[in-house]
């Protein structure tokens, strides 16, 4: 069956987007909405069905429901298109469970996906993630394929990196050749919404507003947390933070910049010890996110083997990894 466009949904644990694409990679439409897996999956729950087949169609027909709110050609035919499917609704509380793909895994989308024929004869590809001997991931392998199939990366992109792609469980993604051969989760995000939200350093950090990482004092608060990352005292430097405001040292707006700081300077810290850093880093992350890890590396002296990704273009990674797999599986070059 020759296509000129297909769908390709991100779904993540707390968002939902689907995308209309065509074949040279350019959004037709698309929607979005704060339905993630983990939300779907309550519902589900609340149906009291065990039967696979059911709670697959139960999934798909949320999809459905949100091809209506595409805004595309009334030519196109959005029920008829092939569905490219990445994110966690290949996991437990997805829409089926499928095992990961091993490592090393190749970013040029011959592996890591499932076929499943619809009644209507039109194929859903659901993307599997990717597990070592000791790590897992679900969404972050369609991103790296996207990235190298993005032609504006190609001469930019080394083949042989470190891929650091923040966010709540931050990866560090080696890449070598094509191939996916390594990589490690870090809980940074997760850790920063939780002592933000919960316990007693909560009450002592308030986010400025606006980003403001670019001001001398925050700026500072942040650099600082990063250098005292290295000491190998993160939970005492943890308890400082309280410890200075009720001390009057810094504002609690100052302390926001130094947890910050102080996480990710402890994610990064190992690449600065010693001969840990071989190869080129690359960061792929929103503008926001990107300025912050970009400012770490500056810190910790890792600026000159560090490529920053323009947020532009890793906005586009995960439709074109989800293209790269389409485009593998109906063997279109």
């Amino acid at each position: 069956m020759k296509v000129e466009n297909i769908l390709c949904c991100d779904w993540g644990t707390s968002s939902f987007r689907l995308r209309l694409l065509n074949l040279k990679g350019e959004v037709v439409a698309e929607t979005k909405s704060d339905q993630g897996v983990l939300a779907t999956h309550g519902l589900w729950e609340k149906l009291e069905e065990a039967e696979a087949t059911k709670r697959f169609n139960f999934y798909l027909a949320y999809i459905r429901n949100q091809m209506a709110s595409l805004h595309c050609n009334d030519a196109i035919d959005v029920l008829s298109l092939p569905i490219v499917i990445s994110g966690m609704a290949s996991s437990s509380i997805g829409m089926k469970n499928l095992p990961y793909t091993n490592l090393p895994f190749n970013l040029n989308g011959s592996v890591g996906y499932e076929v499943i024929v619809q009644e209507n004869k039109i194929p859903i590809l659901l993307v599997t993630g990717v597990a070592s001997d000791e790590d897992i991931m679900r969404g972050e392998e369609t991103q790296i394929m996207g990235l190298f199939h993005l032609s504006t990366l190609q001469e930019i992109l080394p083949s042989k990196g470190l891929y650091i792609l923040p966010g709540t469980h931050s990866k560090h993604i080696e890449i070598e050749n094509g191939l996916m051969v390594n990589f490690k989760t870090f809980i940074t995000g997760e850790l920063f919404q939780l002592l933000q939200a919960e316990g007693t350093i909560a009450k002592s950090i308030i986010a400025s507003k606006g980003d403001t990482i670019h001001d001398l004092k925050y700026a500072t608060a942040f650099e600082k947390g990063v250098m005292q990352s290295k000491n190998g005292l993160l939970q005492n430097e943890l308890f400082k933070i309280r410890a200075n405001d009720i001390l009057n040292k810094v504002s609690k707006e100052q302390n926001y910049y130094y947890l910050s700081g102080l996480l990710i300077g402890n994610e990064l810290a190992y690449l600065a010890a010693g001969d840990q850093l071989k190869n080129k880093i690359v960061i792929g992350a929103s503008d926001q996110l990107a300025s912050y890890y970009n400012q770490a590396l500056i810190t910790l002296g890792l600026e000159a083997d560090s490529i920053i990704i323009e947020s532009a273009q890793f906005e586009k990674a995960t439709a074109m990894g989800q293209l790269a797999v389409y485009k593998n599986y109906a063997q279109i070059k």
